[in-house]
């Protein structure tokens, strides 16, 4: 393994002398071409686990080299975003690292000293990959023993075959804008970083990768997976949203759709943006699941209602919100979904292996476990699921409520 790393480092060295203008020190280049090699190498080898469970071998994971145009473009990037403010989410970093197709990397930094926001980074490092990946429908790289399927002009290296975005990834999201302009606050990298979550949960519950309590969730044999951001549900949403004064409160209950809402606060208006909220609503509702109980019957227990396939949140952060009651600015987000679920007293999905039971005018996708609509054209990526990292869950706020009887409102999280 020593050669393989001095190796890297002579060549990362090489190209470093031939970037005219890069802001990079050599021993940077080094340092970040080491890492996203490294981590291949380890995707590629099965030595790579994402919540817990080994990510499958890549047969095709190619090595990466430096690329000065690359550098360049990164760079110029960084340098037009103001005050070091981030407008992309981190959907989709670590299926472009793994994207096994990408071999040229190049990233540019920027340093500033004086941001005026306090909560803009001091320092933005982006990095930009080719040939792209992240692209709709295609699968993040092949399955199967290391190396065995190397592109032709490609061979194995060292016997130590060849998944890492810093904080952008150009082109990560290749779908347009999916609602026009006001419909909410979330940004499109958001919207597709919830998206990919809800996905992403439903593929681990299928496949029978899912636990809580300990204990492990049955797998579901029918459950769709959500192709559709609703922009009808999100204008909704929003307008919800919006009317609550950033109050931890319901709508009413309703048969034509289901809801989850999420609060935090903090001592800034700018900690929780739109993307940072986001990802810590996700990440509790997913929490959630150990406050449920399940059955082999997998009754009213988990909120995975496999029918549920249209999705569209709205969202306050503690800018529009101001101060509450106690001087905390708080951050409030409201997802709808349809059709809706947590229809108390009936039966969440259908225990079983994942596709066994897709209903008709499905089809299986089995790189996820999940019943996809036929003709349905996925707006994210979709093999994310399978082979990214999923987030730790935090501790629970206890915000969920329990309203209706038989409507309950959030009874389990609607995810």
């Amino acid at each position: 393994m020593a050669s393989f790393l001095v190796f890297l480092l002579l060549a990362a060295t090489a190209v470093a002398d031939v970037c005219p203008g890069s802001k990079l020190k050599p021993e940077d280049r080094d340092l970040l071409l080491n890492f996203h090699n490294e981590f291949r190498s380890k995707v590629a080898l099965g030595k790579h686990t994402g919540g817990g469970v080994p990510v499958a071998a890549a047969a095709d994971m190619m090595k990466m080299e430096w690329d000065c145009e690359l550098e360049k473009s990164a760079q110029e990037w960084t340098e037009s975003l103001d005050q070091c403010q981030s407008k992309h989410s981190r959907a989709g970093h670590t299926t472009q690292m793994a994207w096994g197709s990408s071999y040229r990397l190049g990233c540019g930094i920027t340093v500033c000293e004086k941001p005026e926001d306090f909560w803009a980074f001091p320092k933005i490092l982006v990095c930009r990959y080719a040939d792209q990946g992240n692209i709709v429908g295609q699968p993040i790289y092949t399955d199967g023993p290391a190396a065995s399927k190397c592109p032709e002009g490609w061979q194995l290296f060292m016997a130590s075959s060849l998944v890492f975005l810093l904080l952008l990834a150009a082109g990560a999201a290749s779908a347009a804008d999916w609602c026009p302009e006001g419909t909410s606050k979330f940004s499109q990298a958001d919207r597709e970083f919830i998206l990919n979550a809800h996905n992403s949960l439903r593929s681990r519950i299928a496949l029978g990768r899912m636990t809580a309590n300990g204990k492990s969730v049955p797998q579901a044999a029918n459950m769709e997976k959500m192709v559709e951001w609703d922009c009808d549900l999100e204008q909704e949403s929003q307008k919800w949203s919006e009317s609550t004064g950033c109050a931890m409160t319901h709508s009413p209950t309703s048969a034509s759709y289901g809801e989850n809402i999420y609060r935090n606060s903090a001592d800034k208006p700018t900690k929780y943006t739109t993307s940072v909220g986001a990802e810590d609503a996700i990440t509790r509702w997913e929490n959630e699941y150990n406050t449920c109980e399940f059955t082999s019957n997998v009754f009213l227990s988990i909120a995975e209602h496999p029918s549920s396939n249209k999705l569209g949140c709205g969202v306050m952060t503690g800018v529009e919100c101001g101060k509450d009651q106690f001087g905390r600015y708080p951050t409030f987000i409201v997802c709808r979904y349809s059709p809706r679920g947590n229809w108390k007293h009936s039966e969440i999905y259908k225990a079983g292996s994942a596709c066994s039971q897709c209903p008709e005018e499905t089809n299986c996708e089995s790189e996820t476990g999940l019943c996809v609509k036929e003709g349905a054209a996925p707006l994210i990526t979709t093999t994310t699921v399978v082979h990214s990292e999923t987030t730790t869950a935090k501790a629970s706020a206890g915000e969920n409520t329990t309203e209706d009887p038989e409507l309950g409102h959030n009874i389990c999280p609607e995810i």
